[in-house]
């Protein structure tokens, strides 16, 4: 199926804030993906923006990078995570 110009978007998005994330942690991909539990195979993927990722890899890439889900989707350039009230 062709992707919609959000889905494209979205996973363009996504390549570019987890290299973005892991490279400014001087961190291997390899790691990266074993520190959120899942295959280098799926994180390469990720990060080729051959995929998108499940929700819950998006919450554990956030919490890894202590950043904000919404710094990761696009919506924000604030990296900030909201405070838990």
């Amino acid at each position: 199926r062709k992707l919609t110009l959000e889905e494209a978007f979205l996973l363009d998005t996504l390549r570019c804030r987890f290299k973005f994330l892991r490279e400014g942690q001087a961190l291997t991909q390899k790691e990266v993906s074993q520190q959120i539990d899942v295959s280098l195979e799926d994180y390469l993927d990720y990060e080729a923006g051959d995929r998108l990722p499940d929700v819950m890899t998006i919450l554990h890439l956030a919490a890894f990078y202590d950043v904000s889900v919404d710094y990761i989707l696009g919506q924000t350039e604030n990296m900030q995570r909201y405070p838990l009230s």
